[in-house]
């Protein structure tokens, strides 16, 4: 996969201003961000399953 030298570069700066602001919702995905372009970016598969099928067990639209 091709990725954006910029958007890897500016990552830890747009960190770095987003907690200076106290922003930690921005700095999360300052990180995320990070992770995913640095490749260690590791998802767990059993919670994304176990959150897919809780979001489809909570979303009961009343067909069954």
């Amino acid at each position: 996969m091709r990725t954006s030298n910029a958007a890897a570069v500016a990552a830890p700066a747009v960190e770095r201003e987003a907690r200076a602001s106290g922003c930690s919702k921005e700095a999360k995905i300052a990180e995320l961000r990070r992770q995913f372009f640095e490749g260690a970016y590791r998802v767990d598969p059993a919670k994304v399953s176990a959150k897919m099928i809780d979001a489809h067990l909570s979303a009961s639209d009343g067909r069954g």
